[in-house]
């Protein structure tokens, strides 16, 4: 018995021996449950915390922003089609020249981008099927109270574009501000890659492919870190280049004065 007499003062001890705080919590994680967040005198975190889940939707496992469904007409080889695709991976498979491209630059194309995206045909009447004088994609979007519409109707007649979300008249403007709401980025290789942009993608420096990553994936605050570490990282350096010469200055002059004085 004396053994587990000795066990359970140490467990007093090692309960008592822990400080108070206000400012500080455990985590709820079990695999770091003796771990405490680093908090300021406000209580705030310290260390910006990623969760990882950002808008998801517990019930259907659409994040905010998702594609829940596209259509389209008369768009390129494209008569009428629409699906639904899953809150999960999606993938296109189809023979060549079966359309998997034609889909993907429907979805650049309806979500607010230009053909210079693509490296395709420069026009955008050209995506119009050939017959036809006006082309249609509209894009379903996931959101947090209701999904948002995205109406382009391409007309071949001044090569011109109109917009509508969820069925009301739209700029392109509007459209474009209601996807960046959703940080959906059509222009960002880490989130959407044509097949024509493989080479430059492939070209991407490691800081540029991590900078476009993290805009990807990442919550808006990330990036921001980011580019403040970098600023640092450069005032520190600044600093010590700037001690180091005053440093030097300071050997010198205290060289000189030995000089001195010994005469």
């Amino acid at each position: 018995m004396a053994p587990k007499k000795r066990i359970e003062e140490s467990e007093e001890e090692t309960s008592d021996s822990q400080p108070e705080s206000s400012t500080s919590f455990t985590s709820n994680n079990s695999n770091s449950s003796n771990k405490r967040l680093r908090l300021n005198d406000e209580g705030e975190s310290v260390v910006p915390l990623f969760t990882g889940e950002i808008g998801r939707q517990p019930e259907d496992g659409y994040l905010y922003g998702s594609i829940v469904r596209v259509q389209l007409k008369n768009f390129v080889t494209y008569d009428f089609v629409e699906f639904f695709p899953g809150p999960n991976l999606n993938m296109i498979v189809g023979p060549n020249g079966t359309g998997k491209s034609t889909i993907v630059c429907a979805i650049a194309l309806g979500l607010g981008w230009n053909t210079s995206l693509l490296g395709r045909a420069k026009e955008i009447s050209d995506f119009i099927k050939h017959g036809a004088v006006i082309a249609e994609i509209e894009i379903e979007l996931k959101c947090p109270d209701k999904n948002v519409v995205i109406n382009r109707k391409i007309k071949k007649e001044k090569n011109s574009t109109s917009w509508k979300i969820d069925g009301q008249k739209a700029t392109h403007r509007e459209v474009n501000k209601r996807i960046t709401e959703l940080n959906i980025q059509v222009d960002n290789l880490c989130q959407f890659l044509p097949q024509d942009k493989v080479n430059e993608f492939a070209q991407l420096s490691p800081s540029e492919l991590l900078i476009q990553t993290q805009k990807a994936v990442g919550e808006k605050s990330l990036i921001e870190y980011h580019q403040k570490l970098i600023k640092l990282r450069e005032e520190e350096k600044s600093l010590l280049m700037s001690a180091k010469a005053d440093r030097e200055q300071m050997e010198n002059l205290e060289k000189r004065n030995s000089v001195l004085e010994r005469d």
